[in-house]
């Protein structure tokens, strides 16, 4: 996302359990398709959102909730309800004016409900 809001790409990669790893990937593909980028800021969101702030020198922390809000606002503002199944849990959310206003998740670890999206995806073609 440049400074005036517009998003010029998105990079996604499975953890497969290696955070550090997979944020290391993350890097080398955006340097590869940018190599020239400068970031104003960066921040860290997910389960490993802690350590990976710590390695790499994020300057800021996150959590999934209030990301999914700001992207929903950002993205798609007219959007109440944001429903996440994520690898390891699930998230349901509803929004007022862009800001939530209650959100539930599960507790219990569910790794497997992505394996679980990915194979229904898949099914579905």
């Amino acid at each position: 996302m440049d400074g005036s809001g517009t998003i010029h790409a998105g990079f996604y990669t499975r953890t497969a359990g290696r955070p550090v790893d997979a944020v290391a990937r993350l890097n080398a593909a955006v340097a590869a398709r940018f190599p020239d980028a400068r970031f104003a800021a960066t921040a860290t969101t997910g389960s490993g959102r802690t350590m990976v702030k710590e390695l790499f020198g994020a300057e800021m922390e996150v959590n999934e909730i209030s990301a999914h809000a700001r992207a929903a606002r950002e993205l798609m503002p007219q959007a109440d309800t944001i429903v996440e199944i994520g690898g390891q849990d699930s998230k349901f959310t509803l929004l007022r004016d862009g800001e939530v206003y209650f959100s539930q998740m599960n507790y219990v670890c569910a790794a497997g409900t992505g394996c679980f999206i990915d194979e229904q995806a898949k099914r579905l073609g």
